[in-house]
């Protein structure tokens, strides 16, 4: 089957399970979400260069401010990357098989320096009182919380969160997070 040029075969979603799908199908649902200027737009060029190159200047300046020591400039210091390839889940849960794109980010230039300040984010998060780290947690504090009929509890399926984050206010919470987690010190 893996020779077969019209069968593509991929993982789903949720479920750890394999997935066989028609390549002209599979390639469709991808390209539809791709094609859609709201979420993703195109480049003219490759600029993984230029994003390597900029991350080197930021981290030398952060060295030469002393905002970060010797070790941890080397450890940041993009040494080899490459242009992420994107494949997608096919999450067979949903009506029409719609899929989920993903984006590896390990050989990226700023993959290094994404999981430094993850580290440092999520030490500023776990600061605040409304943050919950994963569903166990969160089934663990709502097994008591009650809801008054005034109130509703709701899910909301989030599509493309992460190309839809508004970043300048995202910016302004974690500035303003940082500095009530400097004060608790």
């Amino acid at each position: 089957m893996k020779r077969n040029e019209k069968i593509f075969i991929t993982f789903c979603e949720k479920g750890n399970q394999t997935v066989v799908s028609n390549t002209t199908n599979y390639n469709n649902k991808v390209e539809t979400i791709l094609n859609d200027e709201t979420i993703y737009k195109p480049l003219k060029k490759n600029i993984i260069e230029s994003i390597a190159r900029k991350t080197i200047e930021k981290l030398k300046a952060l060295k030469k401010s002393n905002s970060i020591n010797e070790f941890t400039f080397k450890y940041l210091y993009p040494t080899y990357y490459r242009t992420p390839q994107i494949y997608a889940l096919i999450k067979i849960h949903k009506k029409d098989n719609p899929c989920r794109i993903i984006c590896p980010y390990f050989e990226h230039p700023c993959a290094k320096l994404t999981k430094h300040l993850n580290h440092i984010l999520s030490q500023i998060m776990r600061c605040d009182e409304n943050s919950i780290r994963d569903s166990n947690e969160f089934a663990k504090f709502i097994q008591n919380f009650e809801i008054s009929e005034d109130e509703i509890m709701a899910s909301l399926d989030i599509i493309n969160l992460f190309t839809n984050i508004p970043i300048e206010f995202t910016l302004k919470i974690i500035r303003k997070k940082n500095k009530k987690s400097y004060k608790l010190k």
